[in-house]
């Protein structure tokens, strides 16, 4: 995997439609935080694979970090376009990955995914049909003195609020199941306020393992940064 003069750092080592991974993406597996990149291709194959799913397995939809972006960009240039443009580019983005995936049918969806990044950190805001609720997916403890409402913002009410117009535009029965979810912030033993280089893979780990049901929900995580190390970097080698 290490770059060479036959084998460039910016070699492009995987490639599908316009999702597309280079040596130097591969690279940041090894240590540090994970290029989204990583995140978005695992969405693919996250939902690609759930289209086999068992009888009586949930219906999964994992969206890209891409969707998100459209409505809460990083660049300076697409923080400055109005409101409306982020919300259409949203749309088209959204409609993008649904045909990407054969056309996906997300009116019946039971579980939903939106890798979320923001601030140089990631986290998911995850819609469940089945419980009727948004909830967020983090990794990370709240430091002392911030609350949700800090830390997040208007980002879950934003991204929900874009859906349902979209879902309104495409008159899909999913807006029914989704018209009054509440928001809540996922209690998960395993959280941590030390680990900043982690999330990405978090993320990744999260979206394979949850079903909607935290009871449940074997994640591999155990209580403490420490005992985890081992695992992170067992993940990072898996998904590499």
């Amino acid at each position: 995997m290490d770059a060479s003069t036959n084998h460039p750092i910016d070699e492009t080592l995987f490639s599908f439609d316009d999702f597309s991974m280079t040596r130097g993406d591969f690279h940041t597996l090894r240590s540090g935080e994970i290029f989204s990149t990583f995140i978005d291709v695992w969405a693919l194959r996250l939902t690609l694979l759930n289209t086999k799913r068992a009888l009586g397995k949930p219906k999964c939809i994992y969206f890209s970090t891409l969707v998100h972006l459209q409505l809460d960009p990083t660049e300076q240039w697409m923080k400055n376009l109005p409101l409306q443009k982020r919300k259409e580019n949203f749309n088209e983005r959204l409609q993008y990955e649904i045909s990407k995936f054969g056309n996906l049918d997300v009116n019946d969806a039971d579980l939903i995914f939106f890798p979320v990044l923001r601030h140089e950190h990631y986290f998911i805001v995850y819609i469940n049909t089945i419980s009727k609720s948004v909830e967020i997916i983090e990794n990370k403890m709240l430091p002392k003195d911030v609350t949700e409402a800090d830390k997040y913002e208007d980002c879950p009410s934003l991204l929900m609020t874009a859906l349902k117009e979209y879902l309104t535009a495409e008159k899909s029965p999913l807006l029914r199941k989704i018209q009054k979810l509440p928001v809540s912030y996922l209690a998960i033993p395993w959280k941590e306020l030390d680990n900043v280089i982690d999330c990405g893979i978090y993320v990744m780990r999260h979206m394979e393992s949850y079903k909607g049901n935290v009871q449940d929900w074997d994640s591999g995580f155990k209580i403490g940064t420490c005992v985890n190390a081992d695992f992170l970097w067992e993940l990072r080698v898996k998904y590499a």
